[in-house]
C-alpha cells in the first residue's frame, strides 16, 4: 500500500536521500557496528570497538579505586587506614613468632616483655608393642570406653575373632575410636614386625584430655596402655601478668603470636609504626594514573588538568610530573610525604573535594561513557552518530511537510 501515492521506499530514496536504510537505521549507538547511514558506512570492526572501550573502562576503574582508597584512610585513624599500620617484631623468632599482618593498627606503639614457661601441649597415650602377626586377645566382644575431662563417655565394641591378629585387632580399635566423635583420634604404627596403638587428642589444652578403660573384656589391659604426655595449657608471663591458654596460637595485647619453646629469658615485642601498606597504595595509585593517561589521550588531558590545579600540593607530597603527563615519586620523596603527613593531606578531600575528588570524578565519568573518550580513534564516532540522529530528526520534518502538502 503506497503512502500518499508513494508506493515504495525506492520512492522514498529518490525524494530524500540514499535509500531505503535510511528509513530504518536505529537511533545512533557506540555499540552499532555497522550500518548504512545517509551520510556514509560505519565499518568499524566490533571486537576492536569493545576490546578498546571495555581497557579504557577497567583502567579507569583501577584508577577510581586507587584513589579511593587513600582518600578514605586519610579519613580514617585506625581500623582499615593505609596510613594508619602497626607492624610488630620479636627479639627471638624462634621462641615466639608474631604474624605482623595481623596487628591492629589501634595497637600502642610499644614493647611487650614476654616468658614462657609452658607451651599447650596434646595428650599422647600409647599402647605397648606386639607381635604384629601374633593374636594376643582373648576371642569374643570386648568393649572399652573412651572419656572426656567432663565426665562424657562414649562405648566401643571390638569382636576378635581366630582369624584376628594383632595388628587387626588394633587397627578394629583405632576405626572405632576414629569413628567415636570423642576428643581422641587413633592410628597404628608397625615397624619390624611390631604393632602398636598411638592415641593422641585431636587439640591441645588440658580440657581436651581424655581416658580409656576396658567396660567389658581386657582390650585395653592387655595392650598396656600409658599415657606418655598429658594434655595442658600454655602458660606465660605478659609485663609480669601471668596468663594462660589451651592453644599455643595466643592473644597478646593486640597482636597474635605463636608460642614455640619454653624460655626462663623474656622475649621483647616490639610494636612499631609501618608505611608498607601506604607505600603500596601510592605505588599503586601512580600505576593505574599512568595507565590511563597512556592509554587515552583525551582521558590524559582531563587528568593532567585535574592534576595541574594541585601541582603544587602534588609536589609537596613528592610527586614530579614528566612532559607526557605522567606522573612518578621516588622512594626517599613518598617516605618523607609519610612522614610529614603531605601524602595522607593529599587525599584527605575524599569525594567532596580536592584532588581526590577530580580523579574521582574523571574515572567515573570514563566509567560511565568509555566510548565518548574512544569515539576519535574508531571509524564510528560520536560525531557521525549524532548527524545520523540529527539527520533521522529532519527526515520526520519532511515526511511531515510532505504529508501536510498532500493533505
Amino acid at each position: 500500500m503506497g503512502l500518499y501515492g508513494i508506493s515504495n521506499t525506492s520512492q522514498l530514496a529518490h525524494v530524500f536521500g540514499t535509500g531505503a536504510s535510511s528509513f530504518s537505521a536505529p537511533i545512533a549507538s557506540p555499540t552499532v557496528s555497522k550500518g548504512t547511514f545517509l551520510y556514509g558506512t560505519n565499518n568499524a570492526k566490533p571486537s576492536k570497538e569493545d576490546f578498546v572501550t571495555l581497557n579504557l573502562k577497567q583502567d579507569a576503574t583501577e584508577l577510581r579505586k586507587a584513589v579511593n582508597l587513600l582518600s578514605r584512610s586519610s579519613n580514617e585513624s585506625s581500623g582499615s587506614s593505609v596510613f594508619v599500620q602497626r607492624v610488630a617484631k620479636s627479639s627471638n623468632e624462634n621462641t615466639i613468632a608474631v604474624q605482623t599482618e595481623n596487628v591492629s593498627a589501634s595497637a600502642k606503639v610499644e614493647d611487650l616483655q614476654i616468658t614462657v614457661s609452658q607451651l599447650a601441649t596434646k595428650q599422647v597415650t600409647n599402647s605397648g608393642t606386639k607381635q604384629a602377626s601374633e593374636l594376643g586377645f582373648s576371642q569374643g566382644a570386648h568393649t572399652f570406653s573412651i572419656t572426656d575431662v567432663q565426665g562424657k563417655s562414649v562405648d566401643m565394641t571390638v569382636e576378635v575373632t581366630l582369624s584376628d591378629t594383632n595388628a587387626s585387632v588394633y587397627k578394629k580399635m583405632a576405626d572405632s575410636i576414629n569413628r567415636s566423635g570423642t576428643n581422641a583420634s587413633a592410628r597404628i604404627e608397625q615397624k619390624d614386625g611390631s604393632v602398636s596403638l598411638l592415641l593422641a587428642s585431636k587439640s591441645t589444652g588440658a580440657k581436651n584430655a581424655f581416658s580409656i578403660q576396658d567396660k567389658t573384656g581386657a582390650l585395653v589391659s592387655a595392650s598396656n596402655v600409658t599415657t606418655a604426655t598429658q594434655a595442658q595449657d600454655a602458660s606465660f608471663v605478659v609485663d609480669g601478668q601471668t596468663k594462660s591458654a589451651s592453644t599455643n596460637h595466643v592473644k597478646v595485647g593486640r597482636i597474635d603470636a605463636t608460642l614455640k619453646e619454653v624460655t626462663a629469658e623474656p622475649v621483647t615485642i616490639h610494636i612499631e609504626s609501618s608505611n608498607k601498606d601506604a607505600k603500596a597504595a601510592v605505588n599503586g595509585f601512580v600505576s593505574t594514573y599512568n595507565k590511563l593517561v597512556s592509554s587515552n589521550e583525551k582521558v590524559g588531558a582531563q587528568l593532567f588538568g585535574a592534576a595541574s590545579t594541585y601541582k603544587m600540593s602534588m609536589a609537596n607530597a613528592g610527586f614530579s610530573f614528566a612532559s607526557d603527563g605522567k606522573i612518578s615519586i621516588s622512594e626517599k620523596s613518598l617516605e618523607n610525604a609519610l612522614e610529614k603527613g603531605s601524602m595522607k593531606s593529599l587525599f584527605s578531600g575524599g569525594n567532596t573535594y580536592g584532588l581526590s575528588s577530580k580523579l574521582t570524578q574523571i574515572a567515573s565519568g570514563v566509567e560511565r561513557s568509555p566510548q565518548a573518550y574512544t569515539a576519535s580513534a574508531d571509524t564510528y564516532s560520536s560525531y557521525n552518530a549524532n548527524r545520523v540522529s540529527t539527520q533521522q530528526n529532519q527526515v520526520s520534518f519532511m515526511l511531515g511537510s510532505f504529508y501536510n502538502g498532500v493533505i
